[in-house]
C-alpha cells in the first residue's frame, strides 16, 4: 500500500456517503451539521495510528552458513541434508535471526525451549527449523518404499476402478470394497506422529498448512525427497473439524459404508478442482504462492482422516478441542498406538509444539495443560521424558520474569530455566545527528501534487524525486527518525499520526499541513524499494454509529451557518447525548424513509402521581437496565415504552 492515509480517508468518506444516501433528510442544515460532526475523530472513527514493524537482530548466517556448532547432534552429512531440505521452501537465502539459531541449537541439544517475540519475528521458523533438522536426520535411515498400488493417486476420479469397487447389480449398485486406496500403503517405514503442532484456532492452522505445503510439497521439495530419500516423503496432516470425513469407512459387520465413502469422494473431487484452478491461476499470473493455498492430492499432505488412521502423519496439526476428542474416541486410537510403538525404538523423539502459548491462561489454559498430560500419558511419556521435546512460541514471556517460569513449569509440568526462554532482541535505533526535524515542504508538495493518485506516473515527477532523495539519503537518517518517532518511554509503540508527524516535522505546522506532510512521507516510503527503510503497520479504528440525537428547541445551540427558519430541531449529538441542552430536552432523532422528514423519539417516563409522562433519550429504569437485553430495534419497541412525535413547524397538516 503506497498511500495508507488516503486509503483511510477513502474508507471514511465512503461510509459518510453511505450515511448521507441511506439516511438523508430534507433539511440541508441538518445534513451539513451531521457530516461535520461525523468527520470529527471519536464519532465513528479515530485518527490512524502508525507502528513500526519490529526489526530483530540477525545472526549474519543464512541457512547455508550453519555449521555443526549450531546443530548439536548432526554431523556434516546430516547438516547438509538439513540445509537442503530447509531451503526447499521453509526459509530463503537470507540471514536468520539470532533467536532462530539459538532455539535450533538448544532444541537439538536436547532442551525444551520457547521463543518469545512479536509479529514478523519468524517465530514459526524458530520451532520448525529444529523439527526439520530432526526429520532430515531420522529420514536418512528410512527404508525404500514399495511400488505404489494401482489407483493410489486417482481412485476418486477413475470410473473403471469405482465400477470395480461398486459394481452395478441386477437392480442397483452394491459396494464390494471401498473406493479409497490408502495413501501410504506402499511404505516400509514406521508411520507415526513425530511432531504434534497445537494451535488455539483454525485460522492459524490454515496459515501453518500454507507454510508446510511450501516447505514439504513444493517442486523443489518433491525433487529432493525423490533424489535423497529413496522416494520417501515427510507427511503432514490437518486433523480438525474440516478434515474429511468423520465416521467409519466400514460398518460393524465390515461392509463398506457407502454413504461415507461417497462423501469422501465428493470432498476429494472438490479439493482436486480447487488445486487445479489454483495451478491455472498461478500459471496465468506467475503468482506461485496461490498453489500453496490448497492441498495437492498426490503430494505430502494427508488427504483424509482414514488415511491418517492407517498411517499417522509425521507432522500432525490440530487444535486442543479436536485433540481432546481424539483422545476419547476409539476410532482414533491407531494414531496414538502407532506413535507409541515408534517411540519404543531407539533414537525416536516426539516433538510437542505449542504456538501462541500466551493464549492458554486461566481456566481454559489449565484444561489444555491437563489435556497435554493426558496426551503424554497415552504415548507412554511424561513431561521430563528424554524422548520428549517441547517447543513453543509466545509474545509475552520474559526470561527474567519469575512468573513466566512459573507459568511454564505449571503448564508443561516440567522444570524450566530462564535460558530456555529465548527472546527476540530488537535492533537498536542509531543515534540521530544533525537537525532535530526534517523539512516538511517537499512532502507537503508531494501530497498536493496533481499526480498523487496515479501510481504509474507519480514516481516520474520531480516532486517525488525530491522526496525520494530525502528518504533514501543516509545523512538524513529517515529510517532511524521514523522509528524514533514511534518511541514511547524508550519502547517502540504505536502512536497517532499527529504525534508521529510532530516528532518528524516539529510543532510549527498547521494541522492540515501536518497531515499532508505525513501523507507525503508515507507515500515516499511506500514507493521506495530500499530494504533498509522500516515497514509499518497501520491501525485504523472504525465503529458503527449508535444513533443521532437532537435538542428539541429548533436552532438552539447551532452554528450560525447551520440555522434556518425551516429547521425543526436544535443542536445535534452523535454520541453520549445529555438529558438537556441548556434547559431543553435532548431526544433521539428519527427520519422517514419516504418523505425524509425527521421525528423525535424517546423512552417514556411516567411522572409522579401518574401525572402524564415525558420522554427521555435514555432508559428511565437505570437499576434494571443491566438485567435486560440489549437495546431493541426501533420497529420492535412498544408504544408503552417508546413514543415518537413530529416536530413540524407548520401548524396545519395537509
Amino acid at each position: 500500500m503506497h498511500d495508507p492515509i488516503n486509503a483511510f480517508n477513502t474508507i471514511r468518506d465512503n461510509f459518510l456517503l453511505y450515511i448521507k444516501t441511506a439516511f438523508g433528510t430534507q433539511f440541508p442544515e441538518i445534513e451539513q451539521e451531521r457530516e461535520r460532526l461525523l468527520r470529527q475523530p471519536g464519532a465513528f472513527h479515530q485518527e490512524p495510528w502508525i507502528e513500526p514493524m519490529p526489526r530483530y537482530q540477525k545472526s549474519s548466517k543464512t541457512i547455508n552458513d550453519l555449521d555443526t556448532s549450531n546443530v548439536p547432534g548432526l554431523d556434516e552429512s546430516a547438516l547438509q541434508d538439513f540445509r537442503q531440505l530447509a531451503s526447499c521452501g521453509l526459509v530463503g537465502n537470507y540471514e536468520l535471526y539470532s533467536h532462530q539459531i539459538e532455539m535450533l541449537r538448544q532444541a537439538l541439544a536436547g532442551q525444551n525451549a520457547v521463543v518469545t517475540a512479536g509479529t514478523g519475528s519468524g517465530k514459526t521458523e524458530s520451532f520448525m527449523l529444529p523439527l526439520f533438522a530432526y526429520l532430515a536426520k531420522e529420514s536418512r535411515n528410512w527404508d525404500k518404499p514399495k511400488p505404489e498400488k494401482p489407483h493410489l493417486n486417482d481412485w476418486w476420479k477413475n470410473e473403471d476402478w469405482q465400477n470395480e469397487c461398486n459394481p452395478v447389480g441386477k437392480k442397483n449398485r452394491s459396494f464390494k470394497r471401498s473406493y479409497r486406496v490408502s495413501q501410504r500403503s506402499h511404505e516400509n517405514r514406521d508411520a507415526a506422529v513425530r511432531a504434534l503442532i497445537l494451535y488455539p484456532m483454525n485460522a492459524l492452522v490454515e496459515d501453518q498448512l500454507t507454510r508446510l505445503r511450501r516447505a514439504l510439497d513444493s517442486e523443489a521439495a518433491r525433487e529432493w525427497f525423490q533424489n535423497n530419500r529413496k522416494g520417501n516423503r515427510v507427511y503432514f496432516g490437518r486433523y480438525n473439524g474440516v478434515t474429511p470425513v468423520p465416521g467409519h469407512e466400514y460398518t460393524e459387520n465390515r461392509k463398506p459404508n457407502g454413504k461415507k465413502i461417497k462423501e469422501l469422494l465428493e470432498a476429494m473431487e472438490q479439493m482436486e478442482e480447487s488445486a487445479t484452478r489454483a495451478s491455472e491461476h498461478a500459471s496465468q499470473t506467475s503468482d506461485d504462492d496461490v498453489r500453496f493455498f490448497f492441498p495437492r492430492l498426490d503430494g505430502s499432505e494427508m488427504r483424509c482422516r482414514w488415511d491418517m488412521k492407517d498411517a499417522p502423519p509425521d507432522i500432525l496439526i490440530t487444535n486442543y478441542s479436536m485433540l481432546s476428542i481424539m483422545l476419547m474416541r476409539n476410532i482414533d486410537k491407531d494414531i496414538f498406538e502407532k506413535t507409541q510403538a515408534w517411540l519404543n525404538k531407539d533414537g525416536s523423539v516426539f516433538h510437542l509444539i505449542v504456538d501462541e502459548l500466551h493464549l492458554y491462561r486461566g481456566t481454559s489454559g489449565t484444561e489444555v495443560a491437563y489435556l497435554l498430560r493426558l496426551l503424554l500419558q497415552r504415548l507412554g511419556l511424561h513431561p521430563g521424558h528424554p524422548k520428549l521435546r517441547i517447543l513453543a512460541s509466545s509474545a509475552s514471556l520474559e526470561p527474567d520474569d519469575p512468573k513466566s517460569l512459573e507459568f511454564l513449569n505449571q503448564f508443561f509440568g516440567a522444570e524450566w530455566h530462564s535460558q530456555q526462554i529465548i527472546p527476540g532482541h530488537l535492533e537498536p535505533i542509531p543515534p540521530i545527528e544533525g537537525q532535530e526535524f526534517i523539512d516538511a515542504q517537499p512532502f507537503i508538495a508531494l501530497a498536493s501534487a496533481p499526480e498523487i493518485n496515479n501510481i504509474d506516473t507519480l514516481p516520474e515527477t520531480p516532486v517525488y524525486n525530491a522526496c525520494s532523495q530525502i528518504v533514501e539519503s543516509e545523512t538524513v537518517q529517515i529510517s532511524a527518525r521514523m522509528v524514533k518517532a514511534c518511541t514511547v518511554d524508550d519502547k517502540i509503540r504505536a502512536v497517532s499520526i499527529a504525534d508521529f508527524g510532530q516528532q518528524m516535522f516539529g510543532n510549527d505546522l498547521t494541522n492540515e499541513n501536518l497531515k499532508l506532510a505525513v501523507r507525503g512521507l508515507l507515500i515516499a516510503r511506500g514507493l521506495s524499494d530500499q530494504t533498509s527503510l522500516p515497514s509499518f503497520r497501520m491501525h485504523w479504528f472504525f465503529r458503527n454509529i449508535e444513533g443521532l440525537w437532537a435538542c428539541t428547541k429548533p436552532n438552539h445551540g447551532c452554528d450560525e451557518n447551520e440555522i434556518s427558519e425551516n429547521r425543526p430541531v436544535g443542536k445535534l449529538f452523535v454520541e453520549n447525548p445529555p438529558i438537556l441542552c441548556d434547559n431543553y430536552r435532548v431526544l433521539e432523532l428519527l427520519y422517514c424513509e419516504q418523505c425524509k422528514t425527521v421525528f423525535f423519539g424517546g423512552n417514556r417516563l411516567t411522572r409522579q402521581n401518574n401525572d402524564g409522562w415525558e420522554l427521555l433519550p435514555t432508559e428511565p429504569d437505570i437499576e434494571g437496565s443491566a438485567d435486560r437485553q440489549a437495546e431493541k430495534f426501533l420497529a420492535r419497541r412498544t408504544d408503552k415504552e417508546f413514543a415518537v412525535f413530529w416536530p413540524s413547524r407548520q401548524s396545519d397538516i395537509d
